[in-house]
C-alpha cells in the first residue's frame, strides 16, 4: 500500500510542475477562447494534482513504514508543509482570477494584458515554492533534520 502511495505521491508532483510549467509558457499566448481554454483546463489540472499530492501525502504519514513519528519529529517536515502551505495560499488569487476569466469567456471577453502579467508573478512565485518541496521531502525522507536521540 505505501509503496502505490508513494508512487501516486511523486506521479502527482510530477504532474503538478509539469502543468505549472505549461502555465507559466502559455500564460502570454491567451490571444483567443481556444487558447484560453486550454490554459483553463491546465489550471483544474494543477488543482487536481495538488489534491492528489495533499492526499497521497496523508496516505503516506499514515501507513508508511517509517511511521508517523519519524515525519512529526523531523523539522525538515514541516518545512515542506510550510512551503506547501504558502505555495497554496499564493495559488488562491491566480485560481480566483482565471476562474472568472473561464466564465468571461463564454461571453467572448478575453483578459486584460494587465491582469495576465499579473497572474503570471503569481505563478512564478508558485514555481519558485514548489522547487523547495520536493528537496525539503527528500532530506525528510532521509532523516536530515532528525536530532540524534540522547538514549
Amino acid at each position: 500500500m505505501s509503496a502505490l502511495l508513494a508512487y501516486l505521491h511523486s506521479l502527482s508532483m510530477m504532474a503538478l510542475a509539469a502543468m505549472l510549467f505549461v502555465q507559466l509558457l502559455s500564460i502570454d499566448k491567451l490571444h483567443d477562447r481556444q487558447q484560453l481554454e486550454r490554459f483553463v483546463r491546465f489550471s483544474f489540472g494543477l488543482a487536481a494534482a495538488a489534491g492528489v499530492m495533499l492526499i497521497s501525502g496523508v496516505g503516506l504519514l499514515v501507513w508508511a513504514e517509517r511511521g508517523l513519528a519519524f515525519y512529526l519529529r523531523n523539522p525538515v517536515f514541516y518545512i515542506k508543509l510550510a512551503v506547501f502551505a504558502a505555495m497554496l495560499l499564493v495559488a488562491i488569487t491566480p485560481a480566483r482570477i482565471i476562474v472568472h476569466w473561464h466564465r468571461e469567456a463564454s461571453t467572448g471577453t478575453m483578459p486584460e494584458q494587465g491582469m495576465v502579467v499579473f497572474v503570471k508573478r503569481y505563478l512564478t512565485v508558485e514555481a519558485i515554492l514548489f522547487l523547495f518541496i520536493p528537496l525539503a521531502a527528500s532530506l525528510s525522507e532521509r532523516g536530515i533534520g532528525l536530532q540524534p536521540s540522547s538514549s
